[in-house]
């Protein structure tokens, strides 16, 4: 979904416990005391257009949960469609009236959790049961449909502070028909998105940067998409676009799927029904730790400007979820060390080795540990560095004769001290031809460096 949703900032609520003090970026955590504003429809006929355009009686003096909906075409824009004006502004109210409590529904409920109370949001979307043509012209199973809430109140932080995000969902219920549309795939999905600002180098003009999380999808949703130019971080991303002019006007962004990631590895795409499902995602460290390909010169130039929950649906499709349990803290979340197996994991580009399931260090060079490319493409993905195992810096080279452009080191699995001359190495016991074959690592001084060898 590439629309640019409107946010207004408030301050958050300060949140305590016995054990940390977080700041609340939003003003409503936990749904608590939430209200809900939507975009209006308005009648194409009457000469009027449905763009960004929120309803009168939403309250002006607060910043609600406002509920959206744009129906994209199957090349993701408007063009052609009976609505389109020939501008670029975002589409937000591409629903008609007959859509709502049919194709469209949505509304804050009262769930129990543990017999207690508990806000949440339960929405859905039904392509299957109740297909027919909207404003834009289309039949509400041609192209892309998506429903969300931005939550208008949050803290626009700089992308320099962390922050974390915290949600419970609960898929009720989730179905894909036979559209038998040309070209069109019959998928839903449930995402997390947040929209980014910042000054990309000049002469590029753009400046939204999206990043949406797959809670859900069903198979095969992004087979018909061109996947685009993705970052050069090694991730497998599901879908990336990006304005390669170098004028540069319309947004980044890019779609990743939860469960690819170490934290968790146990989701399947689209998790069993009427299971409750907890995730916490530490937002700034996953911003900051994975490419992009038109990134900030300083992250301190950026901020979050959006939080938005929504699912979305192409062709004959049917998604019910619940929602509920919603935080935007400050700081980072403590994910605990058993999502960390024991082996080699990434983070972003970075190579890590964890041992003992306590501690990781960082693997500059996996060939050094006689670890392969192969193995190193394959490795899983971690969102962020573990806070919950103890960080050793980089790891100890295993005991052997390196080398430093014509440098030679030896390491003796703790430390690494260099030979001042040929007859210094051969002293330990080396050879001119094993010296000749020795792996070379680059900065020694990187590791655990002791200066000349004894």
């Amino acid at each position: 979904m590439k629309t640019q949703l409107r946010t207004f900032a408030l301050l958050g609520n300060l949140l305590f416990s016995a054990n940390s003090f977080s700041e609340s970026l939003t003003a409503y955590p936990g749904f608590k005391n939430a209200e809900l504003c939507a975009t209006k429809v308005l009648d194409f006929k009457e000469g009027q257009n449905v763009i960004s355009a929120i309803d009168e009686r939403c309250p002006q003096a607060y910043a609600p949960f406002l509920y959206s909906v744009t129906h994209e075409n199957q090349a993701n824009h408007h063009q052609g469609d009976a609505h389109y004006t020939g501008d670029s502004r975002p589409y937000m109210s591409d629903y008609s009236p007959w859509e709502i409590g049919k194709t469209l529904n949505y509304n804050f409920i009262t769930t129990l959790v543990k017999d207690v109370s508990t806000p949440a949001i339960s929405f859905a979307l039904d392509t299957l049961n109740f297909p027919g043509i909207d404003i834009t012209g289309r039949d509400v199973r041609n192209g892309f449909l998506f429903q969300g809430f931005s939550d208008l109140s949050i803290n626009r932080v700089s992308l320099d502070k962390d922050f974390y995000v915290k949600l419970t969902f609960k898929i009720r219920g989730s179905e894909v028909g036979k559209s038998n549309i040309s070209n069109q795939m019959d998928a839903n999905r449930l995402i997390l998105g947040i929209l980014l600002l910042w000054p990309e180098a000049a002469p590029r003009k753009n400046q939204a940067h999206f990043l949406e999380f797959e809670l859900s999808r069903t198979p095969d949703y992004h087979k018909l998409q061109t996947k685009g130019v993705c970052p050069s971080d090694g991730f497998s991303y599901e879908l990336c676009y990006n304005d390669a002019r170098p004028v540069g006007e319309f947004a980044e962004g890019k779609y990743a799927a939860i469960n690819k990631f170490l934290e968790y590895k146990d989701l399947t795409n689209t998790p069993k029904l009427d299971k409750r499902i907890r995730v916490i995602i530490p937002l700034s460290q996953y911003i900051r730790n994975y490419g992009w390909v038109n990134p900030p010169s300083d992250w301190g130039l950026g901020k979050l400007n959006a939080v938005y929950l929504g699912m979305e649906g192409t062709g004959s499709t049917r998604l019910w979820v619940d929602l509920l349990d919603y935080q935007l803290l400050s700081g980072t979340p403590k994910i605990g060390a058993a999502n960390y197996p024991a082996g080699i994991f990434k983070v972003g580009p970075k190579v890590y080795l964890n041992t003992a399931s306590s501690s990781y260090c960082s693997l500059p060079l996996p060939s050094a540990f006689s670890i392969s490319q192969e193995v190193v493409d394959q490795a899983p993905y971690a969102m962020a560095l573990p806070k919950a195992l103890r960080d050793e810096g980089v790891c100890k080279l295993p005991k052997g004769l390196y080398r430093s452009d014509s440098i030679g080191l030896f390491s003796n699995g703790s430390t690494l001290c260099h030979f001042k001359s040929g007859a210094h190495l051969m002293a330990y016991g080396f050879n001119q031809s094993q010296y000749d074959s020795a792996i070379q690592i680059g900065d020694y001084k990187q590791y655990n460096y002791k200066q000349e060898c004894p």
